[in-house]
């Protein structure tokens, strides 16, 4: 749209809204077009509002009955919530769909062309909108808005649909795993991590969920990849739990020379002892820190020693070593009798 198109287009509305039968008066709000330092227009029907005040301001005003607008989803959604009627003006084929949508609903007008229209065909929109039966429909579709019951929806929807089993920690359920013991194949968190780190122990980071479009999320630890029959999507730049487990390592290494009034100080990354900077991320005091410590030791420990369940593949396996094993005993048997 050019500033001519716009300055036909306020002149159009102006006169339709100027007619005997209609008697309307029009907020104009669009964005700037030309000389941003152009006079918005002004008449006694027609009042034009910088681009940069709320839209949603004015649906609320008891004093506007309807709004037309672009088409824009958000646009019409905010005045149908405020119970305005819509009107769509435009020319592209989502404009269309989106007026046919409203129309269809009885809560607006077909679509509004700003190339085509005329002075006589703006009054009969103005008119069509101004219909008691459509703001009364209107007035009762705004009636089905909640904001909240979709937010609501979707949280819980998104919730029931994770594996928390799986991101359960296996020594504090009630903390996010976000550490990984291979040997043990025991999920930590970053508290335990802490609490039970020494150098005889192989951590990584446990990330056990990629999701792939529709498909069920995909359990994946780094460092021992999944091949997965989609194209999985591009892996992030940082990573989060790996620059976690860096820092809580390298502080110790960083602090080295420096003095503290606590005790726990690290000297090497892989002490059992936690920085100050890592007391106060995790525990409020040294005693705390040594209380957990020794809960979460114990915890550990009684994981580490419980024998481990096999499975499904492990037990089919030494299913049928076992079936071999007995048939070449029973074959053996046979022929010493033989």
């Amino acid at each position: 749209m050019t500033r001519d198109d716009l300055d036909k287009l306020l002149q159009n509305i102006d006169a339709a809204a100027a007619a005997p039968e209609q008697k309307v008066r029009i907020i104009f709000q669009t964005r700037e077009i030309g000389d941003k330092k152009r006079a918005p227009y002004q008449s006694a029907n027609v009042f034009q509002v910088p681009s940069d005040l709320e839209y949603a301001r004015f649906f609320h005003e008891r004093n506007v009955v309807a709004a037309i607008h672009w088409g824009e989803p958000d646009i019409t959604a905010e005045a149908l919530s405020a119970g305005k009627p819509v009107g769509i003006c435009g020319t592209h084929s989502l404009q269309h769909f989106m007026a046919c949508v409203c129309e269809q609903a009885q809560v607006g007008m077909p679509l509004i062309d700003w190339k085509t229209c005329t002075v006589k065909s703006l009054a009969l929109n103005f008119a069509g909108l101004l219909k008691s039966e459509l703001r009364e429909i209107a007035k009762r579709l705004s009636t089905t808005f909640d904001r909240e019951q979709p937010v609501n929806t979707a949280v819980k929807t998104f919730y029931a649909k994770l594996p928390l089993e799986a991101m359960r920690c296996d020594v504090d359920p009630s903390k996010l795993a976000r550490v990984f013991d291979p040997p043990h194949k025991l999920k930590l968190s970053l508290p335990v991590y802490v609490a039970i780190r020494d150098k005889t122990k192989v951590f990584v980071p446990y990330k056990p969920l990629r999701f792939g479009g529709s498909l069920p999320p995909t359990f994946f630890i780094l460092g021992t990849p999944v091949k997965v029959s989609h194209q999985a999507k591009p892996s992030r730049q940082f990573d989060a739990v790996r620059q976690t487990l860096d820092l809580l390592e390298a502080t110790g290494i960083l602090l080295d020379s420096r003095t503290f009034s606590c005790s726990s100080i690290v000297s090497n990354p892989g002490s059992l002892v936690a920085t100050p900077e890592q007391i106060e991320m995790f525990w409020s005091s040294v005693e705390e820190e040594a209380e957990v410590r020794k809960a979460t030791a114990v915890a550990y420990e009684r994981l580490v020693k419980k024998p481990q369940r096999a499975t499904k593949r492990e037990a089919i396996m030494r299913f049928f070593r076992f079936r071999k094993s007995t048939q070449r005993r029973e074959a053996e048997q046979l022929t010493s009798v033989e």
